[in-house]
């Protein structure tokens, strides 16, 4: 049986028809997760998430999108939508007759896909208001399996829905994995079969470019963006390169899809040309863009910002005459953390018979409290009592230690409003002691451990020898309350602070696991 689209058309004015065709516009059409498998000897089985921007109007109701291979697409029969140009919707002549016309179009058409605009699901996917039969030809079955689909109303066009249809199957015959340009036609209807209005001629390339990347796990993240293509126009000498921009988006909800109500714009749009470098063309790629320790250039990851360890993900347009591709997406892998929020100038003295704490604090971002801990030396750390995070850059509490002495070790305990727990450096307060004591943290540590000795500790050199004795590191006329180190190897070694203005020196051992 022929499988054929009915076309009912009736007398209408020039001006209706088009507004009409003006308002069943698909725009910025985006093709995400691409996976294709073997089907059969000969042909392919592609899945695809794709997402565009569609008209809302009393005439999109019933909307149906047919779509074929772009050698395929059958102009001729089409030109009686007026279908001229690409990427937009063409008047349609003044009138038709009135008797039901039939066009056989649809036997190469590997995507018919419909769906009632009213009955899909708002912001979670769904099978709600797919079509499961194609009503005008019982031969023609829609490619409704495993598909889910749903709309998010734009922002600031309620006239504009975001659709977003996943895991759309479809085989296509004859073809290696690769390059595949198709041409698509979507009309919609009342419901009453009479198509009120058609888009025609959006062509766009299904599996093209191949872009990934990463995030530079840095203070300040940096990205890297790698763009593959196997464009190559047969008409012209040579292999060609793609030229075109790309975007990058925060995926906030980590579900690899771009939802523009929700996700950040991480990234404006920046330019790009593929080219032919050794070195950066993987197999079966033609040419490629590599942009390696790329800085964002509309958004900043603060010190504590949830979303500095969210995937990205890049939105590619290619622009190249003869292209004709839709938006592309791709993951930057984001192997980063949190940013931890940054304690600067954290200070412990000594003050009127009160141990005074300040501390400021860079980049404040989601932080519910900072809770302040005290311990005696070889005891546990306990609280003392909390400061609320206010959005300040400084921060004060006053330690009570009459008739206490000994050393004393402060830290701070961040508490973020998720529940997440990171803490400060130590800081350490002689009260009617010598000034010469030192404690090392974590111990037993992984790679790295901190030194603290007290604030009026003056000038003192730190020696860092292993179990044999042989020296591993040195510092001189250290003045910090605090040192760092990292990069050590498993194992024992002896810390030995010398305190230069007190002639002292302190000997303890660190365990390195």
């Amino acid at each position: 049986m022929k499988k054929r689209l009915l076309l009912v058309i009736t007398f209408i004015l020039m001006a209706w028809y088009n507004l009409a065709t003006a308002q069943c516009n698909v725009t910025n059409v985006i093709v995400s997760k691409v996976s294709t498998s073997a089907y059969g000897s000969d042909s392919l089985l592609y899945t695809i998430d794709l997402q565009f921007d569609a008209t809302v109007n009393g005439g999109n109701k019933d909307i149906w999108l047919h779509v074929w291979r772009e050698s395929d697409y059958p102009f001729t029969d089409m030109n009686l939508y007026n279908c001229t140009g690409q990427q937009s919707t063409a008047p349609a002549p003044a009138t038709f007759t009135e008797l039901p016309k039939t066009l056989d179009v649809l036997d190469k058409a590997f995507i018919t896909f419909g769906f009632d605009d009213n009955l899909i699901n708002i912001n979670n996917p769904g099978t709600a208001g797919i079509y499961t039969n194609y009503h005008y030809d019982p031969a023609v079955v829609p490619n409704y399996a495993g598909a889910t689909i749903y709309k998010v109303a734009h922002a600031t066009d309620p006239g504009i829905d975001h659709i977003y249809i996943q895991n759309l199957s479809f085989k296509v015959s004859n073809l290696l994995p690769g390059f595949l340009q198709v041409r698509a036609f979507n009309w919609s209807t009342e419901g009453d079969q009479k198509p009120q209005c058609w888009g025609c001629g959006t062509s766009f390339v299904v599996d093209d470019p191949k872009v990934s990347g990463s995030i530079n796990c840095t203070a300040t993240r940096t990205y890297n963006i790698n763009i593959q293509s196997k464009y190559d126009d047969a008409s012209l000498p040579g292999i060609q390169t793609i030229t075109g921009f790309y975007q990058l988006y925060l995926d906030v909800n980590r579900n690899s899809v771009i939802d523009q109500e929700t996700d950040i714009l991480a990234h404006t749009s920046t330019a790009f040309t593929t080219a032919f470098v050794p070195g950066t063309i993987q197999p079966g790629y033609n040419s490629a863009y590599v942009g390696s320790v790329l800085a964002f250039n509309n958004y900043v990851f603060q010190n504590g910002d949830t979303n500095s360890n969210k995937p990205i993900i890049a939105l590619v347009n290619v622009t190249t005459p003869g292209y004709l591709g839709a938006g592309k997406t791709g993951i930057l892998i984001n192997p980063c953390t949190v940013l931890p929020l940054t304690i600067t100038n954290f200070q412990a003295l000594m003050q009127q018979g009160n141990v005074m704490l300040k501390w400021a604090v860079a980049n404040e971002y989601d932080v519910e409290k900072y809770v302040v801990q005290r311990r005696a030396d070889n005891g546990q750390f306990a609280t003392l009592g909390s400061v609320p995070a206010a959005e300040l850059n400084n921060y004060a509490f006053t330690d009570n230690v009459s008739g206490v002495s000994g050393v004393m070790y402060y830290r701070l305990q961040i508490v973020e409003k998720n529940g997440t727990i990171n803490y400060s450096d130590v800081r350490v307060v002689r009260i009617n002691t010598a000034n010469t004591d030192v404690m090392i943290y974590p111990n037993p540590a992984v790679a790295a451990f901190s030194i603290a000795v007290p604030a009026d500790a003056g000038s003192y050199d730190i020696s860092i020898s292993d179990i044999s004795g042989r020296i591993i590191k040195t510092m001189n006329t250290v003045r910090s309350q605090s040192v760092y180190f990292n990069q050590f190897v498993p194992g024992i070694y002896i810390v030995k602070v010398q305190f230069k203005e007190a002639g002292v020196s302190v000997t303890k051992r660190i365990v390195v696991q």
